[in-house]
């Protein structure tokens, strides 16, 4: 006998300028939004690339700073449902980078101040201030000792120090 999925329907929304913002998309993701459509017929090739930039951004809930991109590539062989954002210094990584499944890879100096501030900033930029964030940190190069770590994040909440 053949099992069927408990969702058999998808929630497909078309993306046009009233609801290409981060806000306005993590909305419609938390309202249920399983498909973002995109009409290649109006606009031009930026004005999509910052809708699919927006649109991933809005969906991201796992951070992930990386120097080489190893970090974010294994977490995307999961194929997890939420986006993997990935944050590095590196364009040449961000580039290889955007071959992994369900990985927006930004490219952005180290910060001083620590990775979590440096996150809430971006994410600040990008009109996300709610929800929660997984931050994934491993040991790098300039911290070949450091220990791999694991942080929930929620963005309502002030940032630790």
């Amino acid at each position: 006998m053949m099992k069927l999925s408990a969702q058999r329907s998808k929630i497909v929304c078309t993306i046009g300028p009233a609801s290409d913002s981060a806000q306005v998309l993590g909305q419609m993701i938390r309202a249920g939004m399983n498909v973002a459509r995109l009409n290649l017929a109006h606009g031009t090739p930026e004005e999509h690339r910052a809708r699919i930039g927006c649109i991933r951004a809005a969906a991201a809930k796992i951070v992930t700073p990386t120097e080489t991109g190893t970090t974010a590539a294994r977490i995307a062989r999961f194929r997890l449902m939420p986006w993997i954002l990935a944050l590095s210094p590196h364009h040449h990584t961000c580039q290889r980078l955007c071959f992994y499944y369900g990985v927006h890879a930004v490219a952005m100096p180290s910060p001083d101040q620590g990775w979590e501030q440096a996150v809430r900033r971006w994410l600040v930029t990008q009109g996300i201030e709610k929800g929660l964030i997984l931050l994934t940190q491993g040991p790098s190069r300039g911290h070949p000792g450091g220990t791999n770590r694991l942080e929930i994040i929620r963005l309502e909440q002030a940032a630790s120090h």
